[in-house]
This record gives C-alpha cells, structure tokens and sequence, in this order.
C-alpha cells in the first residue's frame, strides 16, 4: 500500500508540474498574436479569460536560475511563470516564448471573440493546432505543419515546408479565405452546401476534390492546364484560394 501511495503521490506531483497554468482577461476586441512559440494548441470556448497551460514538458529552467528571473529579447521578462512573457499593447496581447527550444506544449483557451495571430518561422517548431474558432485566424510559419479543426473563417494561412489540413465546421462570408503552403500538401474539408469562389494552383503538384465545383474553364482547358483552376461552388460567395508550389491540393466535402 505504501509504495502505491507513493506511486500515486509522485504521478500528482507531475501532473502539477506539466499542467501549470495563466490566465488573463482581456478587453473587448483584442487580438492575441503569439510569436515564436515552439508548441502550441488553441481552443477557444465561450468564457471569457485566456488560459494559457503548460501541458506537457518543461521551460528548461536551470537549477543555476533558482530565485532569478528569465530574461529575454528586448527585457521581457517570464511573467506567466510557464515560460512565456505576456504583455498587454494597446489592441494586441502579445506572447512571446523565454527559451528558444523549449521543449514544451502550450494549450491556450480562447474567448471566442478574439482574433487569433500566430507567427513561427525557426525549425524547432511543432505543428500548430487550433480548434473551434470562429474569429479571425491568421498563421504564418515557416517549418511547422498546420492543423485547423471545426473552424470558419476568415483566415489566412501561410507555411513554407509544413502541410495543412483544414476542416470547416461552415464558411464565414464576411471576408476572402486564403491558404498556402510551398513545399507541403493542403487537405482541406468544408460542407457540400459552402457558397464560394474557389480557386486552386499547385505548380508541381496535383489537384483532386469530390466537390461540385462549376469550373470556369472548358474541359478541354482543365485536361491540359489542371495546374490553375477557378470555378464556383453553389452559384458563388466567399473567394477561397488555395495554393501549393509543390504539393498536392485535396479539397474534400466534409463527411
């Protein structure tokens, strides 16, 4: 009994160590740009603070550094206590990792009126993962992947060598959609009833969709030019691009 309390008590002691958490509460229409984190989750619910938890690894903090702390760039300081320096500017809510290969992954919850900006471009990231967001999304890496799940819209996506893949919950009208990815694929999945104006390039790659789409070109065009495509889904709405220098293009009717 005593080693599976002892067992128990060390498995306690690590989920507090791994699921520390900061939370603020932000003002009306805010954006939260988040820059340089390695490891991030994005959820966003419909309170009212956002829970920034650091799930699973570590800051690396040195047992040197005990009762100093964290310095980085421009003097921000680890004023969240999990490794990341949190600051108010103005409209934005700027965070910013304290370690540069921080091998930790940041759960952050959202309300559901904040814009979302994310920015990574070194190669000590992971993919980027967000769901549930319904504001405005806008994700720019450079190695990391990019996986959205029962999102809307607007939003535009930019990675170099990572893939996305993108499900739609529906499309938001409001404004253009844009997604592209260099070097990786882009699977992306939205409802049969989607009014939009799709157009989709891949210069090396291939492009596939179950979709109906009413293409612009003739047939002919579409058998010998299948690298740039435009058509209409359900008569037209939202303009979405969808582009990839070298990897395939699959858009797909959501299931």
């Amino acid at each position: 009994m005593k080693n599976v309390s002892l067992v128990t008590a060390i498995m306690c002691m690590a989920v507090l160590a791994f699921s520390q958490e900061y939370k603020i509460t932000p003002g009306a229409n805010k954006t939260l740009k988040i820059s340089e984190v390695n490891k991030v989750d994005i959820e966003a619910y419909d309170g009212n603070e956002i829970i920034f938890t650091l799930a699973s690894g570590s800051h690396n903090r040195p047992e040197r550094a005990e009762g100093l702390q964290a310095i980085g760039s421009m003097g921000l300081t680890d004023n969240s206590g999990i490794g990341l320096s949190v600051r108010e500017e103005g409209d934005e809510i700027i965070v910013q990792p304290m370690t540069k290969r921080s091998g930790g992954r940041f759960v952050i919850k959202v309300p559901k009126n904040v814009n979302i900006f994310y920015e990574h471009s070194s190669s000590y990231g992971g993919t980027f993962n967000a769901k549930n967001v319904s504001s405005e999304l806008e994700v720019s890496t450079n190695h990391s992947g990019i996986n959205l799940t029962n999102v809307t819209g607007p939003m535009t996506i930019n990675t170099v060598h990572g893939k996305i893949e993108i499900d739609f919950s529906t499309v938001n009208q409001s404004n253009p959609i844009s997604i592209v990815s260099v070097h990786g694929l882009i699977d992306v999945s939205m409802p049969a009833s989607t009014k939009a104006k799709i157009r989709m390039s891949s210069g090396w790659g291939e492009l596939y969709t179950d979709m109906k789409i009413d293409f612009d070109q003739s047939k002919e065009e579409l058998r010998t030019k299948s690298t740039r495509v435009s058509g209409t889904l359900n008569g037209g709405g939202v303009v979405i691009d969808l582009s990839s220098s070298h990897g395939n293009i699959y858009l797909r009717n959501a299931k």
